[in-house]
């Protein structure tokens, strides 16, 4: 018989990359909001050459790594289906 056990989700690559992506779809949109609400504002780019760590930067860097994860999730189908 062989080893049957099912692999948790959160042991699996490829689920936790599609975890982190969906968590970042919805991450964006509510750091924006907040933004406006704050500031009054959605989007500054003079923000993101200040010092300080801004909104503008964590939307910025959330959605360099969306794109990021979505490559590396992309490479990993066709890695898959080469193999």
């Amino acid at each position: 018989m062989g080893n049957n056990r099912r692999v948790p989700w959160y042991r699996r690559k490829n689920a936790l990359i599609k975890t982190g992506i969906l968590f970042l779809i919805f991450f964006v949109p509510f750091i924006l909001v907040h933004e406006y609400i704050m500031e009054g504002y959605f989007f500054d780019p003079s923000d993101l050459f200040s010092p300080s760590i801004t909104h503008e930067k964590i939307v910025i860097v959330s959605v360099l790594l969306m794109i990021i994860l979505s490559i590396k999730l992309k490479l990993k189908k066709i890695e898959n289906l080469i193999n």
